[in-house]
């Protein structure tokens, strides 16, 4: 059986990259979906609020 690999420094700038409106690691993003998409991380558990788009402007 193989080890699992753990990258912390990965999943921090996951947690960073899930706040898009402040940080966009064009060279990580990637990754991050595909991490979101098998469960790696819990994208609702990192999100701290939703803004419509028309509100973007004035919420940020």
């Amino acid at each position: 059986m193989e080890g699992v690999k753990f990258n912390g420094l990965l999943i921090l700038q996951a947690m960073k990259a899930a706040r898009a409106s402040e940080f966009a690691y064009v060279n990580i993003f990637p990754e991050v979906i595909r991490i979101l998409a098998r469960g790696v991380i819990d994208g609702q558990a990192v999100m701290t609020s939703k803004i419509a788009l028309e509100d973007i402007v004035e919420r940020l």
